[in-house]
């Protein structure tokens, strides 16, 4: 902080408040007049009045020295007992990754000297827009992953129950994945990143995503307990159900 310590002391002075601007003021004007005064011999000397009452300076500097956080005097914020320091660093730009990136390289230049060789109570911790950013994200990305075991669990379990098919339900929990991942993995060359509100995303499209296998499925799992072979279920289930179901996705993407 040494160049922000020089501004600031040359400018020191625009900081002070009025009332004390004031009282500096008519200190020095007064003792100014006094002084006048006496090399002058205006009056005798032995008519001259009294000298104006000091003015304490030291008072004044001490008050402002004790204002707000103070810089200590090899340049660095800290707590008035000196046992928490500050130091600030600034991220170019914005994103998540440019906060990972900077947070790396800061854990990695604290490792390097390391803070135990100084004291062994030494602890170094972080704060701020970045760890507050990495924070959430961690979170978010916690209660994401969270919410989507829990939506396929769930929805195994119902397809289980109602299917009664462990192949059918793994083949249609395939056919989903395999959608989930498309949809995302070209959401990340055309829009790199998820925010809060379109993180929930996953769960979203599993919920969704799943209804239109599980038309397909019921319809050609209806055609083989009825005794079809594999080929003619197959058949009749894209006859029967692909028209509809595309007409509710064109529905879908229009709503």
């Amino acid at each position: 902080m040494g160049e922000e310590q020089r501004f600031f002391k040359a400018r020191q002075l625009l900081f002070v408040d009025l009332p004390d601007l004031v009282r500096v003021e008519r200190y020095l004007k007064e003792r100014t007049a006094y002084e006048k005064r006496v090399f002058f011999n205006i009056p005798p000397e032995s008519e001259l009045p009294p000298p104006p009452k000091p003015l304490d300076f030291d008072a004044l500097r001490k008050k402002y020295q004790a204002q707000g956080i103070r810089m200590v005097p090899d340049g660095y914020f800290a707590t008035a007992d000196q046992q928490v320091r500050l130091l600030i660093t600034y991220m170019p730009g914005k994103g998540l990754r440019r906060a990972q990136k900077m947070k790396t390289a800061v854990e990695h230049a604290v490792a390097s000297l390391p803070p135990a060789g100084f004291a062994p109570d030494l602890q170094v911790r972080y704060t701020g827009n970045v760890e507050n950013l990495l924070e959430e994200s961690a979170a978010l990305v916690a209660d994401l992953e969270f919410s989507t075991a829990v939506v396929l669990l769930l929805e195994i379990l119902v397809l289980l129950i109602f299917f009664r098919s462990w192949l059918g339900t793994l083949a249609l929990l395939a056919s989903l994945l395999a959608g989930v991942f498309w949809t995302f993995g070209l959401s990340y060359f055309l829009i790199s990143f998820l925010n809060a509100n379109s993180a929930f995303l996953a769960s979203i499209i599993i919920g969704n995503g799943i209804n239109f296998g599980i038309i397909l499925l019921a319809r050609y799992l209806e055609e083989r307990r009825r005794g079809s072979n594999n080929e003619e279920a197959i058949e009749q289930a894209m006859r029967m159900t692909a028209p509809a179901t595309l007409i509710a996705v064109l529905n879908h993407c229009y709503l």
